[in-house]
């Protein structure tokens, strides 16, 4: 019974059960290199092992590309209608809006993390470096405050929702291409980021500051997910083979899983330093966007097409975490630097700690957005 409600409420907002299981899976592996890259920072130059893999560690790209083409993907599905019915000046507000709510959203983050290394962890030197909260302790709380809310400066993992928040101010000059001519997008697009390979140090934000995403560059992969929103990608791949496309993927994704394995294990003959330029995360290289292109065919097509991920219960509360993304990823910041505090302060490093403490996250998550459901369900009413 509770199968079918839920079954029965997403299809009654109109949501796709694999997109939202793909945006929760991929905000739980953000988590998780989050959690890890903070334990390793701190015992560099010996890191601990961490006992989880995530998409990171298969190849080039990583769950920032998929958190940034969902995120393109699902504004090209709900604001066209707004562009539609409303105009060109609706579609602004809207989009501003929603930009002004990620930017309270990451200020309101920032607060709770800072009160929790602070506090909670009295500002130990070990985990300011770690979450680099250390640049803030240069100036005082306010002034610490006042950077990060004028996009200046702030610790780690919180410039993805500056670039989301650039790119919604960005959304309605490029939807309302995308509805003009798809190609023409994507012609701008390719243009920008080609220029952002070209000159990378010719950006919308000051040099030398914490941005570790390039708008001018990612952009590329939010324009992505508004056409594959305006041609109905995932329709078109549901009516194709099935096995072909994961053949056709999957041969090339096995080739460069050997490629990454080679280069972890120190493989003379390949270092992906040497090709910085095109693997590179800030700027966007190539690789990485024909590594994120075949993962995405990949791993829709090996999705069920039968509303199995409904009937399976780590695939609805994985749904769930993709449902309530801004909230559950604001949350998995904060969860992951006081994790990651008390294992530098209290617990030690130790393999069992981090497998501990890696689970303790995911299922942080899980009930987080358990709770944001309960909330936005106005019980109270």
């Amino acid at each position: 019974m509770n199968v079918l409600k839920n079954s029965i409420s997403t299809r009654a907002v109109g949501r796709d059960v694999n997109i939202d299981f793909l945006r929760g899976a991929f905000i739980l592996m953000i988590a998780l290199d989050h959690l890890g890259w903070m334990v390793k920072r701190a015992m560099a130059p010996t890191p601990a092992h961490f006992p989880f893999v995530t998409w990171t560690h298969l190849g080039w790209s990583s769950a920032a590309e998929f958190f940034v083409f969902f995120s393109g993907y699902v504004i090209g599905l709900v604001y066209i209608r707004t562009l539609n019915q409303k105009g060109l000046l609706l579609l602004g507000a809207r989009a501003f809006h929603r930009a002004w709510q990620l930017y309270c959203f990451n200020i309101i983050t920032w607060v709770i993390s800072a009160l929790a290394v602070g506090v909670l962890f009295d500002a130990d030197l070990q985990i300011l470096s770690a979450t680099q909260f250390d640049r803030a302790q240069q100036t005082n709380g306010f002034d610490a405050l006042a950077n990060f809310a004028l996009l200046q400066d702030g610790p780690a993992f919180f410039d993805i929702l500056q670039l989301y928040m650039v790119l919604l101010l960005a959304t309605p000059l490029l939807l309302y291409i995308c509805r003009w001519n798809v190609v023409a997008l994507l012609g701008v697009s390719l243009a920008l980021w080609g220029l952002s390979q070209i000159k990378p140090d010719w950006t919308i934000y000051r040099s030398g500051n914490y941005w570790g995403f390039n708008p001018l560059s990612w952009q590329l992969i939010f324009c992505f997910g508004l056409v594959a929103a305006r041609i109905k990608l995932f329709d078109w791949l549901k009516s194709k083979a099935k096995w072909a496309l994961i053949i056709g993927t999957g041969i090339p994704l096995g080739i460069i899983f050997v490629l990454k394995a080679l280069a972890i294990l120190g493989w003379s003959g390949f270092h992906e330093e040497a090709f910085f330029g095109i693997l590179g995360k800030q700027h966007l290289g190539i690789l990485r966007i024909v590594h994120f292109l075949l993962s995405l065919v990949f791993l829709f097509s090996i999705l069920p097409r039968d509303g199995a991920i409904e009937s399976w219960w780590l695939g609805r509360e994985t749904a769930r975490v993709g449902r309530f993304s801004l909230e559950t990823f604001c949350f998995s910041t904060v969860i992951c630097y006081i994790t990651a505090a008390t294992v530098l302060t209290k617990l030690g490093i130790h393999v069992a700690v981090l497998a501990f403490t890696g689970v303790f996250v995911v299922a942080s998550i899980y009930c987080f957005a358990r709770f944001m459901e309960f909330i936005r369900s106005e019980p109270w009413r």
